[in-house]
């Protein structure tokens, strides 16, 4: 329990000691597709990330240690923009690695002896679709930081769920830490560092489950950030719109158009991503299935009844 006290305190210690730093190096200047009305310091996400990794491996977990190439690449785009075809290298290379280490995909099961090539081919296929599903989690995650506290929030609670899974993970108090800087109104962003880093430490616990129900299960609870960006990722698409180009056409970011608070907007997205964990630990899958279609449905109703138009 210890551990996680110290860590919430060096998360906040260091996140004072980074702000007036990143003021200086890394502020993010509002433009017309911003939420936010007042330059703030973006690449908070670089403390938590740091002291979870360093703690990590003070815990004999050395793994994270291959987050530090994206998580390095992330905080320079913060402070000095790097083009999106070498960020989105470090995304291929990073999850390759939580592919290989994963319990869905085991490279050492492979019998090259006695298997069909047809049977190496379909292997092949399933590790870059891998790859290619564990990129789009970090892209989705990183589309959804655009409002204070949201995908801090309900990341946390992910992580939190994991915990009572049996997953080691050190970071939810850290990250707790952060939202108390990130919460509204938000004196630091997490920025690409953040949200890349929690995209890959929630990449890494889907594919750590010791079961494929389990890791459905938890891709399931982050249907709230998930689903708002692959929605509007296919909406851009039927419409004929770049979706790589920056726009305002998510959910949450409509919610704060039409008038909303940031913590309002967060707040559902945090509380339908608890109550998906709830469900899940106390009624199981189907329930969780269940719930998690009636979560969409409600995120159809606010796009329709409260959200700004699509333009």
């Amino acid at each position: 329990m210890l551990v996680f006290v110290y860590s919430f305190i060096l998360c906040f210690l260091l996140l004072k000691v980074l702000k007036p730093v990143l003021m200086k190096i890394s502020l993010d200047i509002p433009n017309k597709r911003s939420s936010h009305k007042f330059s703030k310091p973006t690449g908070g996400g670089l403390a938590f990330a740091i002291i979870d990794i360093i703690l990590s491996v003070v815990n004999g977990n050395f793994f994270k240690l291959a987050f530090i190439p994206l998580l390095s690449v992330s905080f320079l785009d913060d402070v000095f923009k790097i083009s999106s075809i070498s960020r989105y290298g470090f995304h291929i290379f990073t999850a390759m690695i939580i592919v290989l280490n994963s319990t869905i995909y085991s490279i050492n099961n492979i019998n090259f002896q006695s298997l069909f090539i047809f049977l190496l081919i379909l292997k092949i296929i399933y590790f870059l679709f891998l790859v290619f599903f564990i990129t789009a989690i970090i892209n989705f995650v990183n589309f959804m930081d655009g409002i204070d506290g949201l995908v801090a929030g309900c990341i946390l609670a992910i992580l939190i769920a994991a915990i009572s899974n049996n997953v080691n993970n050190l970071i939810p108090l850290i990250l707790a830490a952060f939202l108390v800087f990130n919460w509204q109104p938000a004196k630091i962003f997490m920025g690409d560092a953040g949200s890349t880093y929690l995209a890959v430490v929630y990449s890494d616990v889907i594919f750590k489950l010791p079961n494929l129900s389990d890791s459905i299960s938890f891709l399931m609870m982050g249907i709230p950030l998930l689903g708002d960006a692959l929605i509007t990722v296919l909406r851009r698409l039927i419409a004929g719109k770049n979706i790589f180009k920056a726009h305002r056409d998510h959910l949450y970011q409509r919610l704060v158009l039409a008038g909303w608070q940031h913590y309002q907007v967060s707040l559902i997205y945090i509380v339908s991503t608890i109550s998906l964990a709830f469900v899940y630990k106390l009624f199981g899958f189907l329930m969780l299935l269940v719930t998690s279609i009636f979560i969409l449905f409600f995120g159809i109703c606010l796009d329709k009844k409260y959200a700004k138009k699509l333009t």
